[in-house]
């Protein structure tokens, strides 16, 4: 109600009144004079606006506030004085908003006495409160922590639930400073003599003073700081009301929100003002209860136990408990918030949409809601802990987590918390109400209708609802780290966190941007060491990298073709250019992590260092003389004869070809290497460790050069083609495989070479990065594959999946140890616009400036980086979006060298190119972004805007529609001035 609306109201409610003589009404000349008073109170007395109280009393509906001020002026004035008059007049007016709400009070209490004996055993515990708080309060206590945890013991959920803990900081303040504790309380909130709202006032600055206490011995403790002290209204009069129950009333903000909406009563805005009109609300009741409604006072009594009967004698907690009736009982009752009151306007299929959006549902949000929805009368997040595991925390941030996400992404209207203006982002997707006596944990939540119909259009088969004794998500064994793509504005330090991520991953640490900001400097000095080293061992690392663009595809990710240059060639024969199959990064990484580990008790074969496997031909395939031979004793055996004992640079291939099998025969082949003897195209029947070097035996008929081998298994049959997704092997008598020891040692345990296990399956992570994830083309790319990255599908999970590759035909899935980590420039390409497949199969890290490690920079010069950066990103977010905000990394290097050269540097080379990009050379808005048009000396500005040019001095008096050309220049001046940077964040 506006000042204006209430003075009219006021008028006319006036005008019927009969004068405090008693002969007759006011006359219209009275009541307008009297308006005229009260709105210009401040006017005639100067101590009223010193006293803080409005110049215009009809802005003011405080009945307490108008009361104390009415006392003032009786002071200053004569009884009979206009100003005293008005005032009187006006304080009546105000009371009267209660005393009109008659009838709905009689409705009210008679609608209570025949309901309230059924419920009164659930509401009993507010009187055992105030009993025990009375026999265990002392003040004086020797170990006043002790006796306040004692006096507080039944308190229930009137000092505690949801996210309040009133109770529980009020004892953290007893134990770490009992003495301010007490003080506090006894000589603050518990002096009757001084006013209530000054005590309430005094309080909280004494609570607010004991929370900086308490976080700095968190800090000292290395324990996170308590983010709120819950000493508020609420808490104040539970103390105040079972130390005097007979003066005070149990009071709940939402509690006075229903009975004064009952009863139509405009509340209060103050939130100790609230206590006071709250207060009169309750002062109604009682009040018609003595007057017309004995029996029920009576009724009350006999329902309590003998031992109670004493504590409340003026029947105080009768009164709350039939405000509170209101709220959780009356036929009225509903969950908060009414649909009437608020509404986020998402339908059925909106939800849907967002529920299938990674960057908006997480995997927890899919658990936390699908647990929750199996509660069909609403559950609080304790009872979702207790049935189906976890803390009840996860549930509380698993809800509001998503309902943030929800809001920044649609921008649906929120419904905001009256005291202190702040949004209540579990309404969005939930509704709530306060957990009644029997329930366990404080608050009742009940998904909205639109999401609960939306959760059953989905598919939730593979999200888990219990976990099991350590704490595992029973049905999801799937690593949490499997896909990530980290995405944000340029410079945000994306690439340089990759790094970090990836060392946390191979330690078994979630790769979340609180872990990585926890990391020492030490540490992030050995994760780019560690990630360095894996990335540059292509063999054996556990890091690979790979840069997606547009023309990058599926044969350079997964699998192509490649030419053979034969004489170049260690895999097949010689002759004309052929042909071959050839794995892409992304296969070739996902091998390399499925190969199993050598065990550190496997058998000493006498393999070298690094052994190369080779394949080699006995005779040609199938059983013949001389793999009978070879196998019997102990060597291998190869021909060309004709070129002699004696092979050089000299010798001439023409004729006979081999080139390429004696080169690896007689020269690559080392002591130490492994051979597979080749049965057929696809399987080989031995496993050899070559022993000695190349020798020409002239008593062989044919095939007479032999090198020694140790045969470490014979007469087998495995397929390594299939095995290994290897090519069929080719006729050349002797080529390297794509194999290594690991996997000759997996045929060795396959094939029953002894009872000694050699491998163990590979538990370590792999990390595979793809920069510019983004600029691929993804169906391009991953082709059929984008399935099989999912968690859930990939290899060992109850759910794998493989595929049947184009051109190998080979069976192909994704090993669970492989994570994915992407990166995205959002500047380049929205996630909004992102391939929807991919969205669905990854979760989304936004990194956004960090203007925390701007702030360690410090000052330049006097330039507060920060601040400039800050401010140049909030002007980009109005004039472009977030999506093009500067990063924090653009300006690192100026932590070692802080100079204003340096930062000159910066804005010449990157800064100011990066805005010119942006903007298409609008020079109007970056002049806006550097603040050029706010600062008044043109010297300061980056790029000043040269008017002179006029379009008639360069093309002459010829007739054009265009008009004068406005030029701008980058003043370099500027750029070497520490006030021009200054002047983007404050005027100069």
């Amino acid at each position: 109600m506006t000042p204006g609306e209430r003075r009219e109201r006021f008028r006319a409610w006036a005008l019927e009144q009969p004068k405090q003589s008693g002969a007759g009404t006011y006359a219209n000349s009275t009541v307008d004079g009297y308006c005229d008073l009260i709105s210009k109170i401040g006017e005639r007395h100067q101590n009223v606006i010193d006293a803080g109280y409005p110049s215009n009393l009809f802005e003011c509906d405080d009945i307490v506030t108008v009361s104390a001020l009415h006392d003032t002026i009786k002071e200053l004035c004569e009884k009979d004085s206009d100003d005293w008059n008005s005032l009187s007049l006006y304080l009546l007016f105000l009371k009267s908003t209660v005393a009109d709400s008659k009838d709905a009070l009689d409705e009210l209490i008679e609608e209570y006495s025949g309901a309230f004996e059924n419920f009164r055993k659930f509401e009993l515990y507010k009187w055992e409160a105030v009993k025990q708080f009375q026999v265990a309060w002392k003040p004086d206590a020797e170990d006043f922590a002790a006796m306040l945890k004692e006096a507080l013991s039944k308190s229930s959920n009137l000092l505690s639930g949801g996210n309040y803990f009133a109770r529980r900081m009020l004892q953290f303040f007893a134990e770490i400073n009992p003495d301010k504790t007490r003080r506090a309380l006894v000589d603050i909130l518990f002096d009757e003599d001084l006013d209530l709202q000054m005590r309430m006032r005094r309080y909280e600055k004494a609570a607010v003073e004991l929370l900086e206490e308490l976080n700095e011995k968190n800090h000292a403790d290395d324990i996170a700081p308590a983010k709120k002290h819950d000493q508020d209204p609420r808490a104040m009069n539970v103390y105040l009301t079972f130390l005097h129950p007979s003066s005070h009333y149990l009071y709940k903000y939402s509690v006075y929100k229903n009975i004064a909406a009952r009863l139509d009563i405009e509340m209060e805005k103050d939130k100790f003002g609230c206590v006071a009109g709250y207060d009169l609300i309750c002062e109604s009741i009682l009040e018609r209860l003595k007057a017309k409604y004995p029996e029920v006072i009576e009724k009350s009594d006999s329902l309590l136990p003998a031992e109670l009967c004493d504590v409340d004698p003026e029947h105080h907690l009768l009164v709350q408990d039939i405000v509170y009736y209101v709220e959780a009982y009356s036929a009225d009752y509903g969950w908060f918030p009414p649909l009437s009151e608020y509404d986020p306007g998402i339908s059925v299929s909106e939800w849907q949409e967002l529920l299938e959006d990674p960057t908006i549902t997480s995997n927890n949000n899919l658990i936390a809601l699908k647990c929750l929805r199996t509660f069909s009368d609403g559950a609080s997040c304790t009872e979702a802990a207790n049935k189906y595991g976890r803390s009840k925390n996860f549930y509380l941030n698993g809800i509001v987590s998503f309902a943030k996400r929800v809001h920044a992404r649609t921008g649906c209207p929120m419904n905001r918390r009256d005291d202190d203006g702040k949004n209540r982002f579990w309404a969005l997707p939930c509704v709530g109400k306060e957990a009644e006596k029997g329930h366990a944990g404080g608050f009742i939540w009940k998904l909205r209708d639109e999401l609960l119909k939306a959760l059953e259009e989905i598919d939730l088969d593979g999200v888990p609802m219990y976990v099991n004794n350590e704490g595992e998500n029973v049905g999801q064994e799937a690593r949490t780290n499997s896909n990530i793509i980290l995405y944000g504005p340029p410079g945000t330090g994306k690439t340089y966190s990759v790094a970090a991520m990836a060392w946390l991953i191979s330690r078994g640490v979630d790769a979340t941007l609180e872990n990585i900001q926890k990391l020492s400097d030490e540490e992030r000095a050995e994760a780019k060491a560690w990630y360095d080293a894996q990335l540059a061992d292509h063999e054996n690392g556990q890091v690979a990298f790979t840069t997606f663009h547009q023309s990058y595809g599926y044969e350079e990710f997964i699998e192509g073709i490649r030419p053979i240059i034969p004489d170049e060639s260690e895999s097949e024969i010689e002759g004309d250019l052929g042909y071959t199959y050839e794995d892409g990064v992304f296969k070739a990484f996902c091998r390399r992590a499925s190969k199993p580990i050598v065990i550190d008790n496997a058998k000493d074969f006498g393999f070298n260092e690094d052994p190369t496997v080779w394949k080699v031909s006995l005779g040609g395939t199938g059983d013949n003389p001389i793999r009978k031979e070879c196998l019997e004793n102990g060597h291998i055996r190869i021909g060309w004869d004709s070129y002699g004992p004696d092979v050089t640079d000299e010798t001439d291939f023409s004729t006979d070809g081999g080139k390429t099998a004696l080169a690896a025969f007689i020269n690559k082949m080392r002591i130490g290497d492994i051979v597979l003897s080749c049965y057929s195209s696809t399987t080989v029947d031995a496993i050899g460790v070559i022993a000695g070097e190349a020798e020409w035996h002239e008593e062989y008929d044919r095939l007479k050069r032999q090198r020694n081998v140790k045969w470490i298994a014979k007469g087998i049959a495995f397929n390594i083609v299939e095995e290994f997704d290897l090519p069929t092997m080719t006729l050349s008598a002797v080529y390297r495989l794509k194999l290594d020891a690991t996997d000759v040692l997996k045929i060795y345990e396959q094939t029953g070479g002894d009872d000694l296990r050699m491998t163990a399956p590979n538990d370590k992570s792999y990390i595979f990065v793809i920069d510019e994830i983004n600029r691929g083309n993804i169906s391009k790319v991953f082709g059929e594959l984008i399935t099989l990255i999912e968690p859930s599908k990939r290899a060992g999970q109850p759910d794998q999946q493989s595929a049947i590759l184009p051109y190998t035909k080979q069976s192909f899935s994704v090993p669970a140890n492989v994570v994915i980590i992407g990166t995205m420039n959002t500047a380049d390409r929205s996630i909004a616009l992102m391939d929807t497949a991919l969205r669905r199969r990854f979760r989304f890290v936004e990194m956004m400036p960090d203007y925390k490690a701007l702030d360690d920079i410090g000052e330049i010069v006097g330039i507060s980086v920060s601040k400039m950066v800050r401010r140049m990103n909030q002007r980009i977010d109005v004039l472009y979006d977030r999506e093009h905000e500067l990063g924090h990394a653009y300006f690192m290097e100026l932590k070692d060298e802080p100079t204003i050269e340096r930062l000159s540097t910066i804005f010449a080379e990157r800064i100011i190119p990066l805005l010119q990009e942006y903007f298409y050379n609008d020079y109007e808005k970056i002049r806006l972004v550097l603040a050029d048009n706010q600062k008044k000396n043109p010297a300061k500005e980056f790029f000043p805007e040269d008017k002179s040019i006029t379009f008639e001095e360069l093309f002459g008096d010829a007739d054009t529609s265009y008009e004068d050309v406005h030029d701008y220049h980058l003043n370099r001046d500027a750029l070497s001035d520490p006030q021009a940077y200054i002047g983007i964040y404050e005027q100069v």
